[in-house]
């Protein structure tokens, strides 16, 4: 009798324990799952990404904090990376994905001067490359980009990618032959810095600091991408 309560015993602590380590297992792998990014995204994905950045950023006259591509948040520096990689894939006509790089810290000091005046495919392809260079080898997004016409500082840049991408995915997955530029340094876009980091969480993300609001003022021709 007293064997049988022994093996009884063993039993029951036996399955005790494998129940633990199964809601253990569980709840490591629940806590884990929501903050892993993709290793890669599609072309497309950051087409569809860029068309939402315009979008919002058309109708609040900011970046937003963070955009979501396949149900995870990138911030603005991680979209600058994404997008730079998918201009110059598309101007070599790569159909490659797009290598993801998480964690790309924001610039130290953004800065820039006024923008105003075209540049072609070539030219934005290579501002483009050289903004993705800085980024691999510094996992810092730069506070400009010098192009033909100025120092583009960092805001600036990520509006002018969202609207060359979000032309693209209108019209074929092809790039613009051009992109006109009218934009000031202080120009409402360029007074707001995005911020986002992976623990914070709401509609525009948290953390986010406006400097000196100004009125909204129109959009209009401040960008134009056209295929001219």
């Amino acid at each position: 009798m007293v064997k049988y309560k022994k093996k009884i015993l063993i039993l029951v602590l036996l399955a005790i324990f494998v129940i633990g380590i199964s809601i253990t297992s569980v709840s490591a792998a629940e806590s884990s799952g929501g903050n892993t990014k993709a290793k890669k995204v599609s072309q497309s994905d950051v087409l569809k990404a860029s068309k939402n950045i315009k979008t919002y950023t058309d109708k609040n006259k900011k970046l937003p904090n963070y955009v979501t591509i396949k149900n995870q948040k990138y911030s603005m520096e991680e979209y600058m990376h994404l997008s730079s990689l998918t201009i110059y894939y598309k101007y070599k006509q790569k159909k490659n994905t797009v290598a993801v790089k998480s964690g790309v810290k924001s610039p130290k000091s953004p800065s820039g001067s006024k923008i105003n005046g075209k540049l072609n495919k070539k030219q934005f392809s290579t501002y483009n490359v050289n903004a993705y260079k800085y980024i691999k080898n510094y996992n810092r997004a730069p506070n400009f980009i010098s192009t033909k016409l100025g120092k583009m500082k960092f805001q600036t840049f990520i509006y002018a990618n969202s609207r060359i991408l979000a032309w693209s995915a209108d019209n074929g997955g092809k790039l613009p032959n051009t992109l006109t530029l009218s934009i000031s340094a202080t120009h409402p876009i360029n007074k707001y810095f995005p911020k986002y980091s992976s623990s914070s969480d709401s509609s525009s993300g948290s953390g986010s600091q406006v400097v000196n609001p100004t009125k909204s003022v129109s959009m209009t021709n401040i960008f134009e991408a056209s295929n001219r």
